[in-house]
C-alpha cells in the first residue's frame, strides 16, 4: 500500500458523531481481524460488555494526521478511536456565531461526561487512554469520574500546569472563563484574511516539516496545511488555549474529591538531555504525587481498581512535544496492556 492510500484510508474512517450535546469527529479503526492478530483469547467483540479500545485525546492544534504512524502500529491489534473536538477537525465548517458578552466554553467535567456518552454510543466498555498535551486534562478527568472504564491512563507529554501540592488546596471554586484579550481579538480578526491564515499554516507546519514514516511528506504537508489554514480551526485553537488554566483548576477540584485508580504511564518529551529541565522536574513531581495517590487507593482497599499488580511508569524521552511523531513505537507500546519501562 503506497503512502497516498494510507492517508486516504485513515481519512475515509473519519466520521461525525454527536453525543451529550457535543459534536465530535471520530477516526475509528474498528476491531482488527482478531484471528490473524492472534487475539482470539482476548474479549472485545462489538457490543460485548468486555469490549475495550485505545482512546486518543489530542492536544491543542494537533490534527488526527499527527497520529498516523501510531495508528499504523496499533490498528492491527487494537480498536483505536481518535477523538477530534468540535472545531479541530478541519472540515471547513462555518464559524459559530460569537455570543455577546463573556466568552463561554464547555467545562472539563462536561467534556469527560461527553466522552463517556460517546463510548456508550460506540459500545465500548473500557479504554486505555493516550492523552497528549491538553488532552491529558480530559483524560485524567475521565479516569477520575469513571474509574471502572479506564484501564490505563497514558500522558504523552501531557499538560502539567498544576503545582505538585494542588491536591491540598482548600478551595473548590473554579474561576470564570476570561474573555479574549486585545491581542487575541486582533489575531482572530486578522485570521479572516487568507494570507494570515496561510501564515498560521506555515507556522504550525514548521515543527512537522520532517514528515511521517507512513505518509509521503509533501502529501501530508498539503493535507495538514488545509487544517491549519481553516478559520474555524484557528478560532478553536485560541479558545482552547484560553480555557487551559480554567480546566487545570477544574482538575484541582476533581483531584480533591475523586481518587485516581487506574494504571498510570507518563512519557515526557524534552530537547534537553539533562533531568534538571524545569518541564521534566515539574512532570516528575506530578507523577510522584499521582503514583502515591494510586498506591494509597490500592492500600486502602477502596472500591474500584486495586493497586495490587499496578506498575506505574515514568519515562523521559529526547523528542519534541509531538512525541507521537518523533517516537511512535514508544507511544504505541505505552498503550499496550503490558509495557516494560527502560
Amino acid at each position: 500500500m503506497d503512502s497516498l492510500s494510507v492517508l486516504g484510508r485513515w481519512a475515509a474512517l473519519r466520521r461525525r458523531e454527536e453525543s451529550a450535546s457535543r459534536r465530535y469527529t471520530l477516526l475509528d479503526t474498528g476491531f482488527p481481524d482478531r484471528s490473524r492478530a492472534g487475539l482470539n483469547d482476548v474479549p472485545g467483540e462489538l457490543g460485548d460488555s468486555n469490549s475495550s479500545a485505545v482512546l486518543i485525546l489530542s492536544g491543542v492544534a494537533v490534527p488526527w494526521v499527527d497520529w498516523a504512524d501510531v495508528l499504523s502500529l496499533l490498528s492491527s491489534r487494537e480498536r483505536v478511536v481518535l477523538v477530534e473536538r468540535d472545531g479541530m477537525e478541519g472540515l471547513a465548517a462555518p464559524l459559530p456565531p460569537s455570543p455577546a458578552g463573556a466568552a463561554s466554553s464547555p467545562s472539563l467535567v462536561d467534556e469527560a461526561h461527553a466522552v463517556a456518552a460517546l463510548l456508550d454510543t460506540l459500545k465500548i466498555a473500557r479504554v486505555r487512554i493516550l492523552a497528549h498535551s491538553m488532552g491529558a486534562f480530559i483524560g485524567e478527568a475521565f479516569a477520575r469520574l469513571y474509574p471502572e472504564r479506564c484501564e490505563h491512563l497514558v500522558f504523552v507529554d501531557g499538560s502539567c500546569t498544576n503545582p505538585p501540592t494542588y491536591a491540598s488546596r482548600d478551595t473548590e471554586s473554579v474561576p470564570e472563563l476570561r474573555c479574549a484579550g486585545l491581542t487575541e481579538r486582533l489575531l482572530l480578526r486578522a485570521a479572516r484574511c487568507a494570507w494570515v491564515r496561510a501564515l498560521y499554516a506555515r507556522v504550525l507546519w514548521w515543527p512537522r516539516r520532517r514528515g511521517l514514516r507512513t505518509i509521503a511528506r509533501e502529501e501530508e504537508r498539503v493535507y495538514a496545511q488545509s487544517f491549519f489554514a481553516d478559520e474555524r480551526f484557528i478560532h478553536t485553537m485560541w479558545q482552547e488555549m484560553r480555557v487551559y488554566d480554567l480546566w487545570a483548576q477544574e482538575l484541582n477540584a476533581l483531584t480533591r474529591r475523586l481518587p485516581l485508580r487506574c494504571e498510570l504511564r507518563v512519557a515526557v518529551a524534552t530537547r534537553h538531555r539533562v533531568l534538571q529541565d524545569p518541564w521534566v522536574v515539574r512532570q516528575r513531581a506530578r507523577f510522584e504525587a499521582l503514583d502515591a495517590e494510586i498506591e494509597g487507593v490500592g492500600m486502602s482497599g477502596a472500591a474500584g481498581r486495586s493497586g495490587a499488580g499496578v506498575q506505574n511508569s515514568y519515562e523521559v524521552v529526547s523528542a519534541s512535544h509531538l512525541l507521537m511523531r518523533d517516537n511512535p513505537e514508544l507511544v504505541a507500546s505505552l498503550a499496550a496492556r503490558r509495557h516494560e519501562s527502560p
